[in-house]
């Protein structure tokens, strides 16, 4: 996606003739291995039409910002071509919130830093960590309960929508909110919110 001042567009053109940047193949960057570390995968395009070898600096740093591991990286980029190493044990033996940042010394860098997490997963079904509302995505639940976060409180038994009514009861949004908790392994905390109704 190109955005340019004018009342004409011109072709697409990358904003320098390498271009590189660093990702991992982990749902939110989370890392469940510490003594594994972080994997880090730097790729780079080469729009020229020479070929060249990307250099650069991987440096991680830990959450008070401490520079705890710097790799430097180097590898050939083919004209018109595109490429990428893995870069793997960065922070090897750490656990904690990480911040990798990526300097490219050829070119630019399009994504110069990722915020990552390393931690051994929770493995039981109760904690005492939970949360007010359950995540609205499947997989986001699935990260709580990997990070310990097990229990959340449910708002949806409100009297004016499971009897909107009097005498007509009706459970099923109720049901829907709660059984995809109970599917993903979780524990509700069920309420009894806003004790009246509209009748």
């Amino acid at each position: 996606l190109q955005f340019e001042a004018g009342d004409r567009q011109t072709a697409y053109g990358p904003r320098s003739g390498v271009e590189s940047g660093i990702e991992t193949d982990r749902t939110g960057n989370i890392f469940g291995d510490p003594d594994a570390g972080l994997t880090v995968r730097v790729t780079a395009a080469n729009s020229t039409a020479a070929d060249t070898t990307l250099r650069g600096t991987l440096a991680a740093s830990d959450f008070f910002d401490r520079t705890v591991c710097t790799r430097k990286i180097s590898f050939p980029v083919g004209a018109g071509a595109s490429a990428s190493r893995t870069v793997a044990e960065i922070a090897k033996g750490r656990r904690g919130f990480f911040r990798l940042r990526w300097t490219p010394a050829t070119g630019t860098a399009v994504t110069p830093s990722l915020r990552c997490a390393v931690f051994e997963p929770h493995t039981g079904k109760d904690s005492v960590i939970g949360m007010n509302h359950a995540y609205g995505w499947p997989f986001l639940l699935q990260l709580s309960r990997t990070a310990g976060i097990t229990w959340f409180r449910d708002w949806s038994v409100k009297w004016h929508a499971v009897e909107p009514r009097r005498g007509a009861f009706d459970f099923s949004g109720t049901d829907r909110q709660v059984d995809r908790v109970l599917a993903a392994g979780l524990n509700v905390d069920l309420l009894f919110p806003f004790p009246a109704a509209g009748w």
